[in-house]
């Protein structure tokens, strides 16, 4: 943790934070944070530091993906930019499938 480059890019700790929604906490690093690395401008440490709950309040979620390009021949002369993303998705929401509580029509009637 007090590494320089850690210190201007706290980020990159976490592959995801929650904090409590503030209009004055828009981003987690500032480009000027790659002048002075000792001293951030702005930290998601400093975000997370508060250890203000975050129940029945609007949150965000800052979320960091990493991406490494590793070239090769296939790649000349058009390198290709493959894009990143991620999903929220329920895990084990429902004791079982829901779609089983379906109620199956008669054959004779179709």
């Amino acid at each position: 943790d007090d590494h320089p480059f850690v210190l201007s890019s706290a980020f990159s700790k976490y592959n995801l934070a929650v904090t409590k929604r503030k209009d004055d906490e828009q981003r987690t690093t500032s480009v000027y944070d790659l002048y002075g690395s000792e001293s951030p401008v702005t930290s998601i440490d400093t975000f997370l530091g508060d250890e203000e709950g975050i129940q029945g309040e609007d949150v965000v979620a800052w979320v960091t993906l990493g991406k490494e390009h590793l070239p090769r021949t296939e790649d000349v002369p058009l390198i290709t930019n493959l894009g990143l993303q991620f999903s929220i998705v329920p895990w084990n929401l429902f004791d079982q499938n829901q779609g089983m509580d379906i109620g199956q029509v008669p054959v004779e009637e179709l």
